[in-house]
């Protein structure tokens, strides 16, 4: 994990993440069992020669601006820069700068090109981007589903209430269960080119009822992914909410 800083903060070879545990309640609609969720991961940089990496390593530390659409996202995203040594600028600093400066974000493609002028004013070296995305579906039992569980307890024909068939009684009852699909982006740019320096991602297998416990893992796998050197032999390894995968992430040979 030391060599992680210079070039993530520089890229790491060898990265050992500590799972936060993926309480995640998964529903389904078609059994009662909670099944297995695991993160589903992405990434890129820009390739380093070992020369380029040992002088990355020596380097001085670097500046980072943080600016994301979702405080827990943003918020992971910079505990990880700093507890590798990175130093990330102030967001209460970077208000300060849009208002002396009169700019606006409006949540636009414009809006990197305004965060890369603010990074130059604070002497940053990157502006790291994080983007959330959310999906919701609606789940309930399908008719099918339903006959199938009346013709176990009795003839799907049965009647109760008056007329009314048993598995269209028990589908009246049936909760709809909402869950979502959280995801993850993340993209480092370099301040004085505009050059994406490694970018990540990650979201989940499945649906889950609380998606706000997932921001902060995925966070970090989408930045840990992206700097992940497979190109020097390390394996990527996905985390599971059972806790069947002891180590996950960026595993060197």
């Amino acid at each position: 994990m030391k060599n992680f800083p210079r070039y993530m903060l520089g890229y790491t070879t060898a990265v050992q993440i500590v799972l936060i545990p993926m309480i995640l309640i998964v529903m389904s609609s078609a059994c009662s069992q909670v099944p297995v969720v695991y993160t589903v991961s992405a990434g890129s940089h820009i390739r380093l020669t070992d020369e380029e990496l040992a002088n990355r390593q020596k380097s001085p530390r670097r500046r980072f601006v943080v600016w994301g659409n979702h405080q827990g996202a943003t918020n992971s995203a910079i505990q990880l820069i700093q507890q590798f040594g990175g130093s990330v600028v102030e967001r209460a600093r970077l208000q300060t700068l849009f208002e002396e400066q009169k700019m606006i974000l409006t949540h636009s493609s414009d809006d990197s090109a305004t965060l890369l002028k603010v990074g130059k004013l604070v002497d940053a070296d990157v502006v790291v981007f994080v983007e959330t995305t959310e999906s919701a579906e609606s789940h309930t039992p399908s008719i099918s589903t339903m006959e199938n569980v009346a013709m176990r307890l009795q003839n799907a024909n049965a009647v109760v209430n008056g007329g009314t068939p048993l598995w269209m009684q028990m589908q009246k009852h049936q909760q709809h269960i909402r869950v979502y699909r959280p995801g993850v982006m993340v993209r480092a740019v370099k301040v004085e080119t505009g050059e994406i320096e490694w970018s990540g991602s990650s979201t989940l297998s499945q649906g889950v009822t609380d998606p706000e416990l997932a921001y902060p893992i995925l966070t970090q796998a989408a930045m840990h992914r992206a700097a992940c050197l497979v190109e020097k032999g390390a394996t990527w390894v996905e985390a599971a909410s059972d806790g069947s995968v002891k180590q996950w992430g960026c595993i060197s040979k």
